[in-house]
């Protein structure tokens, strides 16, 4: 997922299971907030509860957007975080606006 963590706005959405926009609106809201916890310059931070981890990754080249990712609590996250880093760098305004 994709968001704006200034506004709670959801850019983009997409994955296997389909959440309600008010689950969205939240978890946007969560990634906002669980990245000015950790600090206001963390680049990511990683969520684990019982039943999921979260991994919020900020885009600092478009401001206050955010990509969200949820897997499985036993989820190797080593693997899986370098390649959201990766890809959170590759995105455009453009392609987020399409």
């Amino acid at each position: 997922m994709l968001s704006d963590t200034r506004s709670g706005t959801v850019l983009a959405a997409d994955g296997e299971l389909i959440y309600p926009q008010e689950h969205l609106d939240a978890l946007s809201m969560l990634a906002s907030d669980t990245l000015d916890v950790v600090s206001v310059h963390a680049i990511h931070a990683i969520l684990h509860t019982p039943h999921a981890t979260r991994l919020f990754v900020r885009v600092p080249h478009l401001g206050t957007v955010a990509l969200t990712c949820i897997v499985n609590p036993g989820s190797d996250i080593t693997e899986l975080l370098p390649g959201l880093l990766q890809f959170a760098g590759t995105l455009e305004i453009g392609g987020i606006a399409a």
